[in-house]
């Protein structure tokens, strides 16, 4: 389901960004980021290659959300909630149901939610807000509607770091959210990318993962990994594989989740 193209269907897994005056062949393959939060609810956070360190899901225990200022549901905030309830809570419920039928040996919990009643002043929601309402004040005060507000911009880069004793893993790096790329001189060439890829990219950390286990990192044709996807497959656990398999084919909330496809999928150098 393509979200927001008619209607708003609760429940229903969409893709992002699915603006419908995209064309269809521009839209991303990336899923949205509440279908994500079930998924991670549901499989863990982890995923193929961290399972070889760590074979038990890493799942989250709660997921707490600011006030959203836009929100009418009174000073309990209960229609947020209900809807933060339904869209999370209540499918990785659904979807663990689902599996326990046919895997037994699956034990997730599904994580709280929770509303908090402080307003984080620089969320989207919030910055909406404040838009939205300058021009309905414009509007009223403004004969003929004339005049503009100029639209809030929110931060559009990242930072991450690690708590270590290693400097160069502990050294804070900056990322533009957009692409995922270290702050600095844009890419010009294939080369480029990855040279500014994040360290906290999937191609970075499977040439991590690679190294420090060479074995499964080998496949029979020529002795290394070809690619990404060929590294997961043979990395991932067989417990993982079935309850993936059923939890993004069967019949639950998370039926007809969008695979990467093989755009999706990139080379991995040889040793």
């Amino acid at each position: 389901t393509v979200g927001r193209e008619d209607v708003q269907q609760l429940g229903a897994l969409r893709l992002k960004s699915s603006r419908s005056n995209i064309p269809s062949h521009l839209r991303s393959m990336s899923m949205s980021c509440s279908d994500k939060l079930v998924r991670w609810g549901v499989l863990g956070l982890g995923g193929a290659l961290l399972s070889m360190y760590i074979p038990n899901p890493i799942v989250l225990s709660s997921i707490c959300v600011s006030k959203d200022p836009r929100a009418v549901d009174g000073n309990a905030d209960l229609g947020q909630l209900d809807a933060l309830r339904r869209a999370i809570k209540k499918r990785i419920e659904s979807a663990l149901m689902s599996i326990a039928e046919k895997e037994k040996g699956w034990t997730v919990k599904p994580p709280e939610v929770a509303v908090v009643t402080d307003v984080f002043e620089n969320s989207k929601s919030s910055s909406e807000f404040r838009h939205d309402t300058k021009m309905n004040a414009l509007a009223h005060n403004t004969p003929n509607n004339k005049g503009r507000v100029k639209k809030e911009s929110v931060c559009g880069m990242s930072i991450n770091w690690h708590q270590t004793i290693v400097q160069e893993a502990a050294n804070a790096e900056v990322t533009i959210g957009a692409t995922g790329l270290k702050r600095g001189k844009k890419p010009k060439c294939p080369t480029d990318v990855i040279n500014t890829a994040s360290r906290l990219s999937r191609y970075h950390f499977a040439l991590r993962c690679g190294k420090r286990d060479p074995v499964s990192s080998k496949t029979e044709t020529d002795g290394h990994y070809s690619s990404y996807r060929k590294y997961k497959q043979i990395t991932s656990t067989h417990l993982l594989t079935r309850v993936a398999t059923l939890a993004l084919s069967g019949g639950g909330p998370l039926a007809g989740w969008v695979r990467s496809s093989s755009q999706d999928d990139f080379e991995l150098p040889h040793e």
